[in-house]
């Protein structure tokens, strides 16, 4: 099985006819389908990532633990988008299937898409982990997510795909490096088959997997959340209408002393400042104390299911838009690798560029499903600095 670049998906569109006897190709050149499209999105995702990350720049306020991986996910689209999508609009527009740019940018074109793209993914796979993580642990989640754990975990990311891509990189670049300007600028997979197969695994089909396991995970877990809540609501009801002084906290074994409730309040106050949301509203900061120690049980329920709903549309949103854009075309390789002679130009074509559109679709997924870049977005539109609270 084997994932091969963009530039070698458009080598792969539009050649018409390939003479292997004499390394001549037969293409057609100029504005066609793909670099039309390719035009498109590197215009639109360059803009549109590049105004995301302004965002985290102009408003100090979203530099909060879960954008850090946001901002790592736009700043590697806008990597690709600057310089992997523009040589091969170039290459398509003058040569489909050869490389008149030099071995140089060769090396630089597939360290963009094997570096830069299995990060991505792996970013993918990370997001649809930590929504998880805050639905079904909650409490954990806000005592241990911070600032520095995601900037920490996000290095490890990039130094885990550094570890296990670029070996293979320099391998190829080094050892079995064909001729660009007659052969095209791709990885020799048929040198490398074993060694390919195992990191297009690792870190395209996992990442992958990954994010569709997170979503029905949720699901499951929040669907028995609720049935438990409804059960806990019933329970508060007769328990307060035959001893009112007692708290919920106390039925649920939890009175606001209890270690396990300090921590998650200390937590959750320690974040909500951090993005804005306590200071200067002892209301909030008092409603926040009601509902967790149980002295307002009904506006506890409903700050659960309301950060719950957050995040259960991120993660969905997330799902979609992977497999819409992703999946496509990972299946569409799975099928080359394990059907012999299996090949169809249209659902190829096709999904080359539904794959292309996720750098597009990643910053205007967020936007939608957070308030808070909404807000911040608007006074940089309007040109009006940032104040109060993003809630």
């Amino acid at each position: 099985m084997n994932l091969p670049s963009t530039f070698e998906l458009k080598k792969a569109i539009f050649i018409d006819d390939l003479a292997v006897q004499n390394m001549t190709v037969q293409h057609n050149s100029g504005w066609t389908l793909t670099p039309t499209f390719f035009l498109i999105i590197c215009i639109l995702g360059s803009t549109i990532n590049g105004t995301m990350l302004l965002l985290f720049v102009y408003d100090k306020r979203l530099r909060t633990p879960f954008n850090v991986y946001l901002m790592n996910l736009f700043s590697a689209n806008l990597v690709s988008l600057l310089i992997q999508y523009p040589m091969a609009i170039n290459a398509n527009l003058h040569s489909p299937g050869l490389w008149f740019m030099g071995n140089p940018a060769c090396t630089l074109y597939l360290y963009c898409q094997i570096i830069i793209g299995a990060g991505v993914l792996t970013l993918h796979a990370t997001i649809a982990v930590n929504r998880t993580w805050a639905i079904i642990h909650p409490i954990s989640y806000r005592s241990i997510h911070s600032v520095r754990f995601a900037v920490v975990l996000c290095g490890l990311i990039w130094l885990y795909i550094h570890l296990v891509m670029g070996p293979f990189l320099l391998v190829d670049t080094f050892v079995y490096r064909v001729d660009v300007e007659t052969k095209g600028c791709h990885v020799s997979h048929s040198d490398l088959s074993t060694w390919s197969n195992v990191t297009d695994i690792v870190v395209y089909i996992l990442p992958l997997c990954v994010v569709f396991l997170s979503f029905p995970i949720v699901v499951i877990s929040k669907a028995l959340r609720s049935s438990k809540l409804q059960r806990g609501r019933s329970r508060l009801d007769s328990h307060d209408a035959q001893h009112p002084q007692k708290s919920a906290g106390a039925l649920l074994g939890l009175e606001p002393e209890h270690p396990a409730v300090t921590s998650f309040m200390n937590a959750a106050f320690k974040d909500d400042a951090r993005s804005g949301h306590v200071e200067g509203n002892p209301a909030r900061r008092q409603s926040k104390a009601l509902a967790i120690t149980g002295k307002d049980s009904s506006r506890c329920f409903a700050g659960i299911c309301a950060s719950w709903s957050s995040k259960y549309i991120i993660l969905a949103l997330l799902t979609i838009s992977v497999a819409v854009c992703s999946a496509p075309m990972m299946a569409y390789f799975l099928l080359v690798g394990l059907v012999p002679g299996y090949w169809d130009q249209a659902y190829l074509q096709l999904a080359a560029l539904l794959f292309s559109c996720q750098t597009v679709l990643d910053p205007v997924l967020f936007l939608l499903a957070l308030e808070r870049l909404r807000k911040s977005l608007l006074c940089l539109l309007t040109c009006r600095k940032p104040t109060g609270t993003l809630h």
